[in-house]
């Protein structure tokens, strides 16, 4: 995480939903993605098939990093990939590294999605 990094590359990722059979197709930053824990899988030509692009109002699982770059406190929010993500899963804080620099996991935030009402 060098200074002034505000997003790496992006590539496109498979998230399984909290219903366990809905698949979706996000966008993520490449370093946060491929994080051991996060139960992500790079989307190809191969692996798509059944995959749906995100709804509207949808905000993915996620675990909160914070860190210490220098004199600052950085923070990170890292998408899960399943509900049984290994850093999504665990009730305790973690070690992790992002980019060289030592961090920890804070919190976990869980899969949200709101609905249109279409009315009687």
């Amino acid at each position: 995480m060098p200074e002034g990094q505000y997003s790496g590359t992006r590539s496109a990722y498979i998230y399984l939903a909290d219903d366990g059979t809905t698949k979706y197709l996000v966008t993520l930053d490449d370093t946060l993605a491929g994080l051991a824990g996060t139960d992500l899988t790079k989307a190809t030509s191969t692996n798509v098939t059944g995959v749906s692009p995100v709804p509207k109002r949808f905000r993915p699982r996620c675990v909160y990093w914070k860190g210490k770059l220098g004199t600052r406190t950085v923070t990170k929010k890292i998408t899960c990939g399943t509900p049984t993500a290994t850093l999504y899963n665990k009730n305790v804080t973690q070690s992790l590294t992002i980019d060289g620099t030592d961090g920890s996991t804070t919190g976990r935030r869980g899969e949200s999605v709101t609905f249109p009402s279409l009315g009687a």
